[in-house]
């Protein structure tokens, strides 16, 4: 399926306004060092910009089955990197957000496991347009990703509809390790990535579910920046 290059113009207006006061208000809390001398380290983020999707952090553009419209991308100095992707036909959002040389914390990743806390995330969920989503049943996200026994990954997606105008909606929240820093001691269990994902249309807007599934088992960080973009490049060709 073709791509499309990140977009000023009609696209961007779907994440620089309302989509990023509702974004940002399920953004996950920095979790900062307190430097040696007490207090607390806060770094500002840096204002959202749009990025090319050659410069993307992550293979979603790859493997995405929708054509992406936008992608702009926050940087929060050099511990975290969000980048939000639209796209073209349905509403919403896929937001990647990824701690840069570290992890997050033990209670954070024992609310991703295997869905639990799925319904209360759920429930903050809304579309400017529609009323809140509602979902019938979610599924545990568990990609079979493992490495020395331990899963990489875990989450949950869910199928649901967002009255009164969508009846077909997808949503996800997965988390993953990414990069495994020898240097850097993690729990057994330790994510490095969260992956959030609220999109929306009717029948035949959005694609089946098992390939907005697929999507997720498939996403990776881009480890090599010349091999992504070729591959892209060939993408947005029809070459592959």
């Amino acid at each position: 399926m073709p791509l499309q290059k990140s977009r000023k113009s009609n696209c961007r207006w779907q994440v620089s306004g309302r989509w990023l006061a509702l974004v940002g208000s399920l953004t996950l809390a920095a979790c900062a060092a307190a430097p040696a001398g007490g207090g607390r380290y806060v770094e500002n983020p840096a204002a959202w910009k749009t990025i090319d999707l050659a410069e993307a952090d992550m293979t979603l553009p790859l493997v995405t089955p929708i054509e992406i419209a936008s992608l702009e991308r926050q940087e929060h100095g050099s511990q975290e990197r969000r980048e939000i992707y639209t796209f073209q036909g349905v509403e919403g959002y896929v937001k990647t957000t990824r701690r840069i040389a570290g992890a997050y914390p033990e209670t954070y990743v024992q609310s991703l496991k295997a869905g639990y806390a799925a319904r209360p995330y759920i429930a903050q969920l809304s579309l400017p347009s529609a009323d809140r989503i509602k979902t019938q049943v979610n599924w545990a996200f568990l990609n079979g990703k493992s490495l020395d026994g331990k899963f990489l990954s875990r989450g949950f997606t869910a199928e649901g509809a967002a009255p009164p105008r969508y009846d077909n909606c997808f949503v996800a929240r997965t988390a993953y390790l990414m990069v495994d820093l020898e240097a850097i001691k993690r729990t057994p269990d330790a994510v490095d990535t969260v992956v959030e994902v609220l999109l929306c249309g009717n029948r035949g807007d959005l694609p089946p579910y098992n390939d907005m599934v697929k999507m997720l088992a498939q996403i990776d960080v881009v480890a090599d920046r010349d091999t992504f973009r070729q591959e892209l490049a060939d993408r947005t060709a029809g070459n592959t």
